[in-house]
């Protein structure tokens, strides 16, 4: 039996664990906290933020989106359900599959090197007892919100008031009676400016740019189950202006200076490869109740006051930085990784072709359903390792790479961003798990028409459920 090492046991490190033992391959898992979850794990007592995931986070992505292939949520589950939900969902997971025995937990990974022989050595310390191990395959599934990114600001060193990254952000109360500025347009930004403007006495919104916020039901149903397989293969520009359509009358709902304050223009353009879609029911809303203010970049910082581009100032006593995160694995050399300006090679996102037996899930920036596109990339390793999968040579892996990295930076896009339902069409094909339409005739409608959940990729290929996809695929008909 191949031996396995999987660093982290959150979503990522779990479906890979999964889908490694499907194949009768038992990995062991190295993670540092007493729990499983990552992002979505809970404290005890819920209280403090050990995680970036903050305590109001709701999910971007529906229930039936965001499910694993072969493990819907409950019925009863909220259309997006909140972070104990998901925490909960992982939990039962886990439980479900018995997991846990191969976790060990509240061990740290020190050191992970490739040996000569071509093993890796994996040096690991848990209650102050360190020990190494060797394995044929390492799978880094850590994540990438563990390092923080902060701008270099002028003036930012004199400020005397609090400062905080969105990572130790857990919940409003205690921004009451202050002036607060948020600073970022992501969606950790928009939802903490939104509740943190409720209870301050002053709030304020730097961004560079503006996300286009999507509610998270039009036309009385979750938006993202209105993109079909049929909607996506319409050519991009009409795609984009029947969205930009459907987004525009649903702001009608709020007064054109809420509108007019976040865009700065009624023509804003909508690109669907390079925009951030952030779902958010409240900023437009707080905006037309007075309680927040957009504001432009920050220009510099002295004491309190703070000056934006546009020449304007304003007095504040907390700055959160909802500014991203840096790719940060410190218990491996960047050569190994050929990482270099947070930017890691991988081929498919998976595989690195600098160091061979080397897997990475999770490393990538995915917009859309996280848990599917992770889940996928599990499958892809464990098809690797058990033998089902060729990977090409390193040669080939490290041009296609280079070749992909280019055509990104010629369209301005990151190179490690990936659209979770295009990624999820290409590696099915690679690993034979795309559904066979026309061998699904019970399902040919939902499968052209119904939303492009996880477990169309369960219908085909190996370790297929066609039971169990076919009835997730038919409750979202009925439903």
């Amino acid at each position: 039996m191949k031996s396995v090492a999987i660093i982290g046991a959150g979503a990522a490190g779990l479906t890979c664990l999964k889908s490694l033992l499907e194949y009768g391959i038992q990995p062991v898992i190295f993670e540092r906290s007493d729990r499983f979850g990552g992002l979505w794990k809970l404290n005890e007592n819920g209280q403090e933020p050990d995680t970036a995931a903050y305590r109001s986070l709701m999910t971007n992505t529906s229930k039936q989106m965001m499910a694993f292939s072969d493990f819907p949520f409950e019925k009863v589950v909220a259309d997006f359900p909140l972070r104990e939900v998901v925490s909960d969902y992982l939990k039962n997971y886990a439980e479900q599959f018995n997991l846990a025995q191969y976790i060990q937990f509240n061990t740290s990974v020190i050191r992970a090197d490739k040996q000569r022989d071509g093993r890796f050595i994996v040096e690991v310390e848990s209650e102050g007892n360190k020990e190494t191990h060797s394995f044929e395959w390492l799978i880094v599934a850590n994540g990438r919100h563990e390092k923080v990114a902060m701008p270099e600001i002028d003036g930012l060193d004199t400020f005397p008031g609090t400062v905080l990254h969105s990572r130790d952000y857990f919940s409003p109360e205690s921004f009451e009676g202050k002036t607060v500025l948020v600073v970022g347009a992501g969606s950790s930004a928009i939802d903490i400016a939104s509740e943190v403007a409720d209870v301050a006495s002053g709030a304020f919104l730097s961004m560079r740019s503006p996300s286009w916020l999507v509610p998270r039901f039009i036309d009385n149903k979750a938006y993202d189950l209105q993109l079909t397989k049929l909607s996506a293969s319409l050519p991009k520009v009409v795609r984009e202006k029947a969205f930009r359509s459907k987004l525009m009358k649903a702001y009608k709902q709020y007064d054109d200076e809420a509108i007019r304050q976040y865009f700065g223009t009624p023509d804003h353009s909508l690109d669907l490869e390079k925009q951030r879609f952030v779902p958010n029911d409240l900023l437009l809303k707080r905006l037309e109740q007075g309680k927040l203010k957009v504001k432009p970049v920050i220009q510099s910082i002295s004491g309190n006051e703070v000056t934006f581009e546009d020449g304007s100032t304003e007095m504040v006593d907390t700055i959160i930085f909802a500014t991203g995160y840096q790719i940060d694995i410190p218990f491996m050399k960047p050569a190994l990784m050929g990482v270099e300006n947070n930017y890691v090679p991988l081929y498919q996102q998976v595989f690195s072709p600098v160091t061979p037996n080397l897997a990475m899930c999770g490393m990538c920036y995915i917009v859309g359903p996280i848990l599917p596109a992770l889940e996928m990339q599990g499958r892809y390793i464990a098809e690797v390792i058990a033998g089902h999968t060729q990977l090409p040579s390193p040669e080939v892996m490290e041009k296609e790479v280079e070749k992909h990295r280019l055509l990104c930076e010629e369209r301005k896009v990151n190179p490690m961003r990936v659209q979770t339902l295009t990624y999820l069409d290409a590696i099915a094909k690679i690993i034979g798990v795309a559904p066979k339409v026309w061998g699904n005739l019970g399902s040919l409608i939902q499968l052209l028409t119904g939303p492009v959940v996880a477990a169309r990729y369960r219908l085909n290929g190996r370790k297929s459920q066609k039971e169990l996809a076919r009835r997730v695929l038919k409750d979202l008909r009925q439903g």
